[in-house]
């Protein structure tokens, strides 16, 4: 078993139909950056087997693994990459740099015989976390409401713990969705609507995607077709969308809460 602190750290497989490969590291969470298909197992130690999902995390019940077996069960070979960490992630669907690097993987051919393993650690995720700028409004404590509490140096610590968890912790009372069906070549952004969470995605595989307020084009991370998202965000309008094919789209479908 190994032993010491674990960097996080990516693990990529080609397994091919019919296959088992036990791989020996160690972790808490698993989590599926990218599967190229819908028929691979895994089995953590001596755990039964569970089917793998695209941007599923695994926690293993607060122990630590230190080996676990992938199973493909199809009739075709398939692309496997997954995310090793001791601590929980944020859900890797909604971070464009590593959608890139899964859209990348599905396009080497299944013929090599051994995919090398993705080494070294990721310089930066600025992009990403620069235009994720709504979560941290959407958690403001009524300041008025703080105010009353504190009197004279006398702090109602009760009151205010009731006062922090209703303003950190909210169910959304109201969302609605929006559809966008660029023309070929085009970009595309959802609407002027505030919100704090959305979940998008396209039937199309030519749709390109970056969060911002400038738009997307070609050079832009390229969306797994069918494969939902979500991105906590303040607006519709900072999620842009380019049709990089020669046809209309058939619909980029974006849900939002507030």
């Amino acid at each position: 078993m190994q032993t010491g602190n674990l960097t996080p750290k990516y693990v990529a497989r080609i397994i091919a139909p019919g296959a088992r490969e036990r791989i020996g590291v160690y972790g808490r969470y698993i989590t599926v950056v990218s599967i190229s298909a819908s028929t691979v197992t895994i089995a953590i130690q001596d755990d039964p087997e569970q089917l793998l999902v695209n941007g599923m995390q695994i926690d293993c019940e607060k122990r630590l693994y230190d080996s676990f077996t992938l199973h493909n069960t199809g009739a075709v070979p398939t692309i496997v990459v997954l995310y090793l960490s001791e601590t929980l992630v944020v859900d890797l669907r909604a971070n464009n740099l590593l959608t890139g690097i899964a859209a990348s993987l599905v396009a080497i051919d299944v013929d090599t015989d051994q995919l090398v393993l993705i080494h070294g650690h990721i310089a930066t995720m600025e992009a990403a976390l620069v235009n994720i700028e709504g979560s941290t409004a959407a958690m403001a404590i009524d300041l008025a409401a703080l105010e009353v509490l504190v009197t004279a140096g006398n702090v109602d610590l009760a009151a205010l713990e009731a006062l922090v968890i209703a303003s950190t912790i909210a169910v959304s009372d109201g969302g609605s969705f929006e559809v966008l069906t660029p023309n070929a070549t085009t970009a595309a952004n959802g609407a002027n609507q505030a919100c704090r969470e959305c979940m998008f995605w396209t039937a199309d595989t030519h749709i390109h995607f970056k969060l911002g307020t400038t738009d997307a084009d070609g050079t832009t991370t390229l969306l797994l077709a069918n494969t939902v998202y979500s991105v906590p965000i303040h607006n519709t309008d900072h999620l842009r969308f380019y049709n990089g094919a020669a046809l209309a789209s058939t619909g980029i479908n974006i849900i939002w809460r507030n």
